[in-house]
């Protein structure tokens, strides 16, 4: 993944009664997105595309204030490249 690939960006939320308030966003890289999905796989289990990661590499890149705080990722879809998957979780 190069210096020069895009940026994906997180809205992150925060649950008021009964709707979802965006509370922020957060930017992670190509490479923040390959790290949660390597996580995802060796800690959690889970094959999760790269896309469905994106809440995670925020939270693991330490890009939302969550200490003291009860938070959930959503982790979502498993339709990756067999390819991309296997340079992603072997680095």
């Amino acid at each position: 993944m190069s210096a020069a690939a895009p940026k994906r960006t997180v809205t992150v939320a925060t649950r008021t009664s009964p709707a979802t308030t965006p509370a922020g966003r957060a930017t992670v890289s190509d490479d923040e997105v390959g790290n949660a999905v390597r996580y995802a796989f060796h800690e959690l289990k889970l094959v999760v595309e790269p896309g469905g990661v994106i809440g995670l590499a925020a939270l693991l890149a330490g890009k939302v204030a969550v200490k003291g705080k009860v938070v959930v990722a959503i982790l979502s879809g498993a339709n990756v490249d067999p390819e991309l998957f296997g340079r992603l979780i072997a680095r």
